[in-house]
């Protein structure tokens, strides 16, 4: 973590302040740079009928939604290879899936799949506020456009941490709790290392 007006770095063990229900709170930490890299908010549910969206949602989704979002939609095809008596095959997949739309510098994006709908801000980060009013606007769109009897399954949320360190060698207990696995007597160092959390 940086100190509080982010000029200096310091090990993890901070002291813990007392909130008013008498639980334990950590002070707040600046860092010299937002290290949220991206944020994102997926949307799952169960379709009825044939179990995907009708082809006409990212149509219907970028109507409602081309304030937000009105750079040029993009559209991926994914593809099928199998092998048939020893010969692959190539078939395209069902369906205009995965569709993208995007704000004009590319900073705020929704991602349309078969069955979820996914809402990504990158950096710099805007701040929670700003984060939830474009999924809320999202949300409202979706209830407008997606059909009759559909049920959400899940909604997740992901943030997206690039934390860059200032020394070439520094020990990483002095800079996160969740530290990679030791490589015990191997002594190699580590560039770089990506941990997940799920809660």
């Amino acid at each position: 973590y940086a100190s509080t007006d982010g000029t200096e770095w310091a090990g993890n063990r901070v002291p813990r302040e007392i909130a008013a229900d008498g639980k334990m709170t950590a002070p707040r930490r600046i860092y010299r740079e937002d290290p949220i890299h991206e944020a994102v908010c997926e949307f799952r549910f169960r379709v009825p009928g044939d179990g995907g969206w009708s082809v006409t949602l990212p149509g219907e989704l970028k109507s409602a939604l081309r304030a937000t979002y009105p750079a040029e939609t993009q559209q991926d095809r994914p593809i099928h290879i199998s092998v048939v008596d020893g010969r692959p095959q190539i078939i395209p997949s069902d369906g205009p899936w995965p569709v993208r739309l995007a704000s004009i510098d590319d900073s705020k994006a929704v991602l349309i799949h078969a069955t979820s709908v996914s809402v990504h801000v990158s950096s710099p980060y805007p701040g929670m506020d700003a984060f939830l009013g474009q999924i809320s606007e999202v949300a409202e769109a979706l209830l407008g456009s997606i059909p009759e009897g559909t049920e959400l399954s899940r909604v997740g949320v992901r943030y997206i941490n690039r934390v860059i360190v200032p020394e070439e060698t520094v020990e990483i207990a002095n800079y996160f709790n969740v530290q990679p696995l030791s490589l015990g007597a191997m002594e190699l160092g580590i560039t770089s290392f990506i941990a997940r959390r799920s809660e």
